[in-house]
C-alpha cells in the first residue's frame, strides 16, 4: 500500500487524476476527495520550493559576503541544495543612513541591509519512497535582507517572487502524472540565524499564490490554491493549502496532513 502522508499524495492523487479524466470540464467542481488529493500535490509542489528559499537565504547568501562574489553580479552553479541550478544575482549593499546610501562594497560592521535580485533554472530528478519526482524549476526573487548593521546574531528577509511555468512529473506505483505549476510567492519577515547553519528560520511566513495545470492526455484541468508556510525555529512547520493544515519537515521535506494524526 503506497503511503499517502508521504510527500506528493501518491495514492489520492492518482485518484484525482482519475476523477478529473473523467470531467466534462477542466473547470467542474471537485469532490472533497478529489480536493483533498490537490490539497496534498499543491503542499508537495510548496515544500520544495520552500527548501529552495531556504538555501537561497543561507547557502547561497554566503556567497554574496567574501570575494569574488561580493558586488555586482553574479552567474553560475548554485551553492549547496542549489547546485543542481544555474542561479543568476545581483547585490546592492547599504548602510544605516536616513535614508540608506548605497555602498561600494560589503562592511560586516556598516552595512545594513542588502538588496538582492535572484533568479535560478535547471532541472532536478529525485527518487524516494514515493517513487520518482523530475521537475523542471524557473524561479526569480526580489529580496530585501535586513539587520545586518554591527555584529548581527540574525539576519531578516523580506520580498516577493515567481515562478514561471514548470513541468513536474511524478512516477510511482500508481502510475505517473504530469503538472505545470506556476505560483507568486510573498516572503514576509524571515529571520535566520546567523552564523550560518545554526538552526532554523526562527520566525515569518511564505505565502504562495499556486496555479495548478493537471494534464491528463490532451485534456488540462486548472485550478488554483493559496499556500502558507509559518516558521517556528525547528524543523517541522506549518504549511496551511486553501485552510487545510499539514506538517512539513524541512530536513526530509515529508509532508504529513495533520488530520491524519488526530
Amino acid at each position: 500500500m503506497v503511503n499517502t502522508r508521504r510527500l506528493g499524495g501518491l495514492g489520492l492523487a492518482a485518484a484525482f487524476l482519475l476523477a478529473a479524466a473523467c470531467s466534462d470540464s477542466p473547470n467542474d467542481p471537485l469532490s472533497s476527495a478529489e480536493e483533498a488529493a490537490l490539497n496534498f500535490d499543491v503542499a508537495a509542489y510548496a515544500a520544495e520550493a520552500t527548501v529552495d528559499d531556504i538555501a537561497m537565504m543561507t547557502d547561497e547568501f554566503a556567497r554574496v559576503l567574501p570575494a569574488p562574489f561580493a558586488s555586482g553580479p553574479f552567474n553560475g552553479p548554485g551553492a549547496g541544495r542549489l547546485s543542481d541550478y544555474q542561479v543568476s544575482r545581483t547585490v546592492t549593499f547599504y548602510d544605516g543612513a536616513d535614508p540608506p546610501g548605497e555602498m561600494d562594497a560589503f562592511d560586516p560592521l556598516l552595512t545594513a541591509s542588502i538588496h538582492m535580485l535572484f533568479e535560478m533554472e535547471g532541472s532536478r530528478s529525485r527518487t524516494g519512497d514515493r517513487g520518482t519526482i523530475t521537475q523542471s524549476v524557473a524561479r526569480s526573487r526580489d529580496m530585501t535582507i535586513s539587520g545586518l548593521l554591527g555584529e548581527e546574531t540574525t539576519r531578516t528577509w523580506n520580498g516577493t517572487g515567481s515562478s514561471a511555468k514548470a513541468a513536474t512529473v511524478v512516477s510511482d506505483a500508481d502510475g505517473e502524472r504530469s503538472y505545470n505549476f506556476s505560483a507568486s510567492s510573498v516572503i514576509t519577515d524571515v529571520v535566520i540565524p546567523v552564523p550560518r547553519g545554526s538552526g532554523w528560520p526562527l520566525s515569518g511566513t511564505i505565502e504562495r499564490t499556486v496555479e495548478v495545470e493537471v494534464i491528463i492526455g490532451d485534456e488540462v484541468h486548472q485550478r488554483m490554491r493559496t499556500v502558507v508556510v509559518e516558521f517556528n525555529g525547528t524543523h517541522l512547520v506549518l504549511i496551511i493549502v486553501n485552510g487545510e493544515e499539514f506538517t512539513l519537515n524541512l530536513e526530509t521535506r515529508e509532508i504529513i496532513r495533520d488530520s491524519d494524526e488526530t
